[in-house]
């Protein structure tokens, strides 16, 4: 399966981060999709496999990288989606469906 296979389930699941620092992440995707600009701008890792690790935690294949811009790029994205990035990346890059609030 690959990471844009797993997007396209819209389930929330826990990853592993290994950039800058490591960390374990619940990527919440039940309610978002990435917008046209989104894609393009992480198209490079939607084709990258994925694999479950023993712990039940998903981890996204990139292959050789050697300059770990692809490694970089999964974090961003991970990151990026729980909104830690500007408000006008957020916007351009994803969209919340089904968004209600409550009272």
């Amino acid at each position: 399966m690959t990471l844009k296979e797993l997007l396209d389930t819209r389930k929330d699941f826990d990853c592993e981060l290994f950039g800058d620092f490591e960390a374990t992440a619940t990527f919440v995707w039940e309610n978002m999709e990435l917008t046209e600009e989104g894609y393009k701008e992480f198209q490079p890792i939607m084709d990258c496999q994925i694999e479950y690790l023993s712990n039940g935690n998903i981890q996204v294949l990139v292959g050789e990288d050697s300059d770990e811009r692809l490694s970089t790029m999964v974090d961003d994205f991970v990151l990026a989606s729980a909104g830690y990035c500007s408000c006008a990346n957020y916007d351009k890059w994803f969209r919340e469906l089904n968004c209600l609030m409550s009272r």
